[in-house]
C-alpha cells in the first residue's frame, strides 16, 4: 500500500493535533501562557484538518490545491515544532509545570521534523523521497519504545501483569533500536537488502504487530472500565495510526512483512 500526499497530510495534521491536545492536557492550569498557546495550536490544526477534508484525496502533489495547502500547513507545523522544543528546554531546567518528560518531547518533535521534511517538498509541488531504512527505524522504533514507556507510566501500579508485559515490549524495542545502530555500520560497506537485514525488518514488524494487539486489548479493557489508569482513551488510541503508518512505510523495504488487515493510518475520533 502506498500513501498518497493527501493521506500523508491527513496522518500528520491529525497526529500534531493530538500532540497539541496532549500538551494542553498535561500542563498545569497555572501555566496560563502555555495553556493558551497550546489551545491556539489545537484550533489551528483542527481548522487545517477540516480544510483538508474538503480537498479531493486523489489530488497529486503538483496540484495547485495541494501546494497551497502545504504552504498553509508549513508555518503552523514549524511554529508548533518550536513551541514543543521550547517547552522541552523549560522542562529540562524545571521551569514549567508540565507532566511530560523531555524525552517524550524529543519523540514528538522528531515526528514533527519528519512532517516538515515532507512539507519542504510538498510546498514546491514535488513528491518527497522516502526516509532511508535506518532513518525510518530510528524514528518509529523510538516512538514504539516511547509508547510502551508512556503506557507503563499511566497504568495503575496494581496492574502488575499488564505492567510486566508492556515493560517487556519496551525492552524489545530498545534492543531493536540498538540493532539498527549496528546495522548502520554494516551499511557502510555492505549494500542494503542482505539476509540479516531482511530478517531484522520482519522481526521488527512482528514486534510492532504484537504490541499493537496488546494495546488493542488494553483499550478494550479501558472501554469496559477494567483497566485502572490515569489517562484518556484518545491518548491510548494515538498508538494505532502511528503503528500502522510505520508498518506501511516498512513494507516499502520488504513487501513480505506481516501487516495488520485494514490497519488505519488515520486518527480515529469517537
Amino acid at each position: 500500500m502506498s500513501i498518497s500526499v493527501w493521506q500523508e497530510h491527513r496522518f500528520w495534521v491529525d497526529i500534531l493535533l493530538d500532540h497539541a491536545q496532549f500538551v494542553h492536557d498535561n500542563l498545569s492550569p497555572s501555566e496560563t501562557k502555555w495553556v493558551n498557546t497550546a489551545s491556539q495550536f489545537i484550533v489551528s490544526f483542527q481548522s487545517l484538518s477540516d480544510e483538508l477534508s474538503t480537498l479531493h484525496p486523489a489530488l497529486p502533489e503538483s496540484s495547485g490545491e495541494m501546494i497551497e495547502f502545504a504552504k498553509k500547513v508549513h508555518p503552523v507545523a514549524y511554529n508548533y515544532y518550536r513551541f514543543e522544543g521550547h517547552l522541552q528546554k523549560l522542562r529540562i531546567s524545571n521551569d514549567v509545570n508540565l507532566n511530560l518528560s523531555p524525552t517524550y518531547l524529543a519523540g514528538t518533535t522528531d515526528e514533527n521534523q519528519e512532517y516538515l521534511r515532507l512539507l519542504s517538498y510538498y510546498t514546491k509541488g514535488q513528491s518527497a523521497p522516502m526516509l532511508s531504512l535506518p532513518q525510518l527505524l530510528d524514528l518509529w522504533l523510538f516512538d514504539q519504545s516511547g509508547h510502551g514507556t508512556l503506557l507503563a507510566d499511566v497504568l495503575d501500579p496494581i496492574e502488575i501483569s499488564l505492567l510486566k508485559e508492556v515493560r517487556g515490549y519496551v525492552d524489545v524495542f530498545l534492543v531493536d533500536l540498538a540493532t539498527n545502530i549496528v546495522l548502520k555500520h554494516y551499511l557502510k560497506f555492505t549494500p542494503p537488502g542482505f539476509p540479516f537485514e531482511k530478517r531484522f525488518i520482519r522481526r521488527v514488524a512482528e514486534n510492532v504487530v504484537r504490541f499493537y494487539r496488546f494495546v488493542e486489548e488494553t483499550v478494550h479493557r479501558y472501554k469496559q472500565d477494567e483497566a485502572l489508569n490515569r489517562t484518556t482513551l484518545r491518548f491510548l488510541e494515538h498508538h494505532f495510526p502511528e503503528s500502522c503508518y510505520f508498518l506501511t512505510k516498512l513494507a516499502y523495504y520488504d513487501p513480505g512483512i506481516y501487516a495488520i488487515p485494514h490497519c488505519p493510518i488515520q486518527v480515529h475520533r469517537e
